[in-house]
């Protein structure tokens, strides 16, 4: 049953009269307003051939899916669902001269291969970032975009090669042309329209140029992705004017709860580039919305473990950042508490972190002789050698170990591990042991990824407490049977963790954002007012994923956007501290502040 204004948005995708814009607050029910549309459009105009664009394959797959059970199988076959790149594909075929169409790990090797080709000395993910943004460009001038993104262009031309951003821009131009047909169809729906950048959009107007009756559906709000070349607020604020459309507006959630509905508005309202709008919410719960502030991350996410604990129902841990989630994966994983990582690959399924856990269970093992053949495939595992060769000598002590390893090879880090075995409380030790496990396997590792993934989890190790031999069984002990998967009793409830970005489109019944704070929330490499603004709608989006509980957890000094919520008196939210110390005036282990 659709409500009154879910009613008049599908009334509006049936008329042909012209195009239409659907702003939609988050959990307003797009999704289900835009199938009513096609179904309704479907049985009333039997000369109606839809299309409904999406930006992923699980979001096509799910409206299909849904539609299928909805519509006759006549009916059915008149409609196509599919992400922009699966239908520009279907055209980009039709050319009689094509290229052959590299994607996923191909995509990945050629950027690797024009890194070496024009000397590229930064990261991976920023080289294939950089050319993600500058091959969206419509009129991409190849005398201003970056040279990594030139060098990128000549080695797939001289293999007569093309990824998905130049295959799009090439059925643009072959449309204008007349080189390629556009599509048979009467009306189009493009879902998450603030996502789109201007390849796309110029496809779109390509077909409203054609008769083709668009129904564009949004939220500026939720625009997270100028990173790769979404549009946000500027395109949806002049949709109307340049597709000559209507504006419409889904403004009642069903998902949040009114006190979550009132804290998330409250943030997104200060921003200036946004469409006004109303926000109403039709939960029948206010929901609870709670700032809690601990001393340090060590307390902040003992915070988070206790509430997960305590609070029943579905839960997600948000994170600005994967790197953030990497202790509280291994905090999780401690407690028994099932987690699963949604964005981002956990470090503890990587080989580098693999081999750590080998060398903590080496240093654990006081027997350092029994463990030689152990650390050897370790060691070698972490810089990526053959084992080969040393199996051929048979099983060997350590000082064999030692005597046949190459200096570059890790020998190193075998003469640091026959060093820090003590197991000592003095926190001068441990850090003198972190300080020479860190140097070693700097020079032992050589891949600057795995080099990054090493490090990390030996801050973890660092920012842990106890004594060095409690520290490494904590790693050793909980969290190689966990990542195993034998043996270990988890709860019934999964506990996702995944970040921000990530958790677009997505609801849960307790939702906690961690690293509420300065350096984290927004990113500190964020530097202009636009940058800002989209920081707030990353937060905006994580605040309103939370359908009874949300937690925003802060240590240090927290996030301005937390500043926000705290100056507004009538808000109803709740400002906690955790104290862990019971010689706290207040301890709890949660005590409420006076905001005042």
């Amino acid at each position: 049953m659709l409500s009154s204004e879910q009613a008049i948005i599908a009334d509006a995708v049936v008329s042909r009269t012209g195009n239409n814009l659907t702003v939609a607050l988050p959990g307003s029910g797009k999704s289900t307003t835009c199938i009513a549309g096609l179904v309704k459009l479907l049985e009333q105009n039997r000369k109606a051939r839809p299309w409904m664009v999406t930006f992923t394959r699980a979001a096509t797959t799910s409206i299909a899916n849904k539609l299928r059970l909805l519509l006759s199988k006549k009916d059915f076959d008149r409609v196509g669902v599919s992400t922009f790149h699966g239908i520009i594909l279907e055209q980009y075929k039709t050319l009689p001269k094509q290229c052959d169409l590299i994607m996923d790990g191909r995509f990945e090797g050629k950027v690797s291969e024009a890194m070496m080709a024009c000397g590229y000395m930064g990261e991976h993910d920023e080289a294939k970032q950089t050319i993600d943004l500058e091959t969206r460009q419509l009129n991409m001038d190849v005398n201003t975009i970056s040279t990594i993104t030139r060098t990128y262009l000549s080695v797939l031309e001289e293999r007569n090669l093309i990824d998905f951003n130049l295959m799009c821009r090439e059925v643009v131009f072959g449309l204008r042309k007349g080189a390629i047909k556009r599509l048979a169809i009467t009306h189009m729906i493009v879902d998450e329209f603030q996502d789109t950048d201007e390849v796309q959009l110029a496809w779109m107007e390509e077909h409203a140029l054609s008769g083709v009756s668009i129904t564009a559906v949004g939220d500026d709000d939720q625009s997270i992705y100028s990173f790769r070349g979404g549009l946000g607020f500027k395109i949806m604020s002049q949709f109307t004017e340049r597709f000559d459309a209507k504006p419409y507006y889904l403004s009642t959630c069903y998902r949040c709860g009114g006190d979550i509905l009132k804290a998330a508005e409250r943030i997104i309202t200060t921003n200036q580039g946004r469409i006004p709008k109303e926000m109403k919410a039709a939960a029948d719960h206010a929901g609870n919305v709670t700032i809690i502030q601990a001393a340090n991350r060590e307390l902040s996410y003992e915070s988070l473990v206790e509430n997960i604990t305590r609070h029943t129902g579905s839960w997600a841990v948000l994170a600005r950042t994967g790197f953030h989630l990497d202790k509280i994966e291994l905090l999780l994983h401690s407690q028994k508490i099932a987690c699963r990582r949604t964005a981002g690959r956990s470090i503890w399924t990587t080989s580098t972190g693999d081999s750590l856990l080998r060398v903590f269970r080496m240093i654990l093992n006081q027997n350092v002789d029994d463990s030689a053949h152990y650390a050897l495939t370790a060691l070698m595992k972490l810089q990526g050698d053959d084992l080969n060769e040393f199996e051929k000598r048979g099983a060997m002590n350590i000082s064999a170990a030692l005597y046949l390893l190459p200096e570059s090879k890790g020998k190193q880090l075998l003469q640091v591990v026959t060093t820090v075995f003590a197991d000592t409380i003095n926190p001068v030790f441990i850090k003198r042991n972190i300080t020479l496990l860190t140097a070693a396997i700097e020079q032992l590792v050589e891949e600057k990824k795995n080099l990054a993934i090493a490090r990390s989890i030996l801050k973890i190790l660092e920012e842990s407490t106890g004594s060095w031999h409690e520290r490494l069984t904590m790693f050793v002990g909980r969290l190689t049977p966990t990542r195993e998967n034998k043996e270990l009793k988890l709860e019934p409830t999964v506990v996702v963790l995944t970040t921000l970005h990530g958790s677009k489109g997505l609801e849960w019944d307790n939702v906690a954002i961690v690293d509420c704070n300065v350096k984290s929330i927004p990113s500190p490499k964020v530097d202009t007012e636009e940058g800002i603004e989209e920081e707030r709608r990353l937060m905006y989006v994580g605040m309103t994923r939370a359908i009874h509980r949300l937690e925003l957890h802060t240590h240090g000094e927290r996030s301005h956007y937390l500043d926000e919520l705290l100056l507004d008196r009538l808000l109803p939210v709740k400002w906690v501290r955790y104290l862990a110390d019971p010689n706290e005036p207040g301890y709890g282990p949660f005590s409420d502040i006076n905001a005042a």
